[in-house]
């Protein structure tokens, strides 16, 4: 009986010691808390993601811009080398190049018309002979003649 009398003693002295009013505002405290951390980890991602949409773009955007020189540098090549193609084979070689849009093909059939015909050192080269072509004015500017074959 006198362990039940000290247990009894300890549970009112425990009823006595819990304060609602402090477990409310523990409750309270934990909530808030809760809700800070929950919206710094929202925010958190949000800046996370931003910054991840940048870089995206800015890789893209540097992306674009490569492809867009490559292609300027391959238009440059391809108008250079036109007058070096003999002009009753140009039609052949613009519409033999596929998956080509007529649009992209356009601007080298009208130039395959214009260009001048500096093929014959070309002809006489038979187009087998890479270094042979370039010495004859692969960096020849569109309007110069080429200088005389190397010997």
């Amino acid at each position: 009986m006198r362990t039940l009398g000290e247990l009894n003693k300890t549970a009112v002295e425990m009823a006595k010691a819990f304060d609602p009013k402090k477990y409310v505002e523990a409750a309270n405290a934990y909530e808030e808390l809760t809700v800070r951390n929950a919206k710094a980890t929202v925010e958190d991602a949000r800046r996370e993601f931003e910054r991840e949409r940048q870089q995206s773009a800015a890789r893209a955007a540097e992306a674009l811009t490569t492809w867009v020189q490559r292609f300027e540098w391959s238009l440059d090549m391809g108008y250079r080398m036109m007058a070096y193609v003999p002009t009753a084979r140009r039609a052949q070689a613009i519409d033999g190049v596929r998956n080509v849009p007529d649009e992209f093909k356009a601007p080298y059939r009208k130039l395959a018309a214009e260009a001048p015909d500096w093929s014959a050192p070309m002809e006489a080269a038979v187009f087998g002979d890479i270094l042979a072509i370039a010495e004859l004015g692969w960096a020849a500017k569109i309007g110069e003649r080429p200088s005389e074959p190397k010997k």
